[in-house]
C-alpha cells in the first residue's frame, strides 16, 4: 500500500481504510475479517491503550481542565465551520447538514440525525470521510514534514527552537486529542508516535460524550428557535 511503501505512521492501517471507504462507496462488497482475529487484535490494542490508565490519571485530570475547556471551544468552531461549508457547497437539509458537521461519534450522529429527519447515508458518508481524512493527514504530516515514522525516529536533544524531545511529544499530544478523528484511530496514532494514549483518549472520550449529550438538544432549540 502508498501509505505503508513511503513509511507513514500506522501506513498499513491508513491504507485499509482508504481502501475499504473507497470500495465501498464504489458498491463493493468488502470482505469481512475472521471475527475470532478481529477479536484477539482488539484485545492486544485494549491492552496497550490500557497501560497509558494508571490510578495516577485522576490526579491527572486537574492538569487537563484547560484543554478540555479548549476542546469543548473548539468542537463548537468546527461544528460552525462545518455547517457553514456543507450548507455553501453541498446544499444538504438542515437536518442532515447539522449531524454531519458536528464531529461526533459516527454511529451516534448518524442515528440521532436519522431520528430527526435526516438523510442516514449522507450523514454516514460525510463523518466517514472525516475520519478517514483525519487518520490519513496526521501520519502523512509527520512523515513528511517532521521525518517522524515511530517513537524511534523523535528527534533527541534539543532543536534550534530549544524545544526538547518532552515538549515535542506534549505538542503531539495535543494534537493528536484535538484532531476531529475516531477515538480509535486518534489513540492507535498516539500509541505509534509515543504520545501520551491517556490523555489522547480521554479528550476524545470528552468530545464524543459531550456530544452525544449536546447535540441532540442543541438541534432541538435551534428546530424550536428558527422554526425548522
Amino acid at each position: 500500500m502508498v501509505p505503508q511503501s513511503v513509511k507513514v505512521p500506522t501506513g498499513l492501517d491508513v491504507g485499509r481504510d482508504d481502501c475499504n471507504d473507497n470500495l465501498r462507496n464504489g458498491g463493493v462488497t468488502i470482505l469481512q475479517r475472521p471475527m475470532r482475529l478481529r477479536t484477539i487484535m482488539m484485545a492486544v490494542f485494549g491492552v496497550m491503550l490500557g497501560s497509558g490508565f494508571t490510578p495516577s490519571i485522576l490526579s491527572r485530570l486537574q492538569e487537563w481542565i484547560s484543554t478540555i475547556t479548549a476542546m469543548t471551544i473548539f468542537v463548537g468552531i468546527v461544528t460552525v465551520t462545518g455547517l457553514w461549508g456543507l450548507r455553501r457547497f453541498m446544499n444538504l437539509d438542515t437536518t442532515t447538514t447539522y449531524f454531519s458537521a458536528v464531529p461526533g461519534e459516527i454511529n451516534d450522529m448518524t442515528i440521532a440525525g436519522g431520528e430527526t429527519g435526516g438523510d442516514e447515508k449522507t450523514i454516514a458518508l460525510v463523518h466517514s470521510l472525516r475520519i478517514l481524512l483525519t487518520v490519513l493527514i496526521i501520519p502523512l504530516w509527520f512523515r513528511l514534514f517532521e521525518g517522524i515514522v515511530t517513537t524511534d525516529t523523535f528527534p533527541t536533544g534539543s532543536t534550534p527552537g530549544n524545544i526538547n524531545f518532552e515538549d515535542i511529544l506534549l505538542l503531539t499530544a495535543l494534537w493528536i486529542a484535538f484532531a476531529p478523528g475516531g477515538l480509535a484511530e486518534m489513540a492507535m496514532i498516539s500509541l505509534v508516535l509515543g504520545a501520551d494514549p491517556a490523555f489522547v483518549a480521554t479528550h476524545h472520550l470528552y468530545r464524543v460524550i459531550l456530544l452525544i449529550i449536546v447535540a441532540p438538544v442543541i438541534f432541538q432549540l435551534i428546530k424550536k428557535r428558527f422554526d425548522l
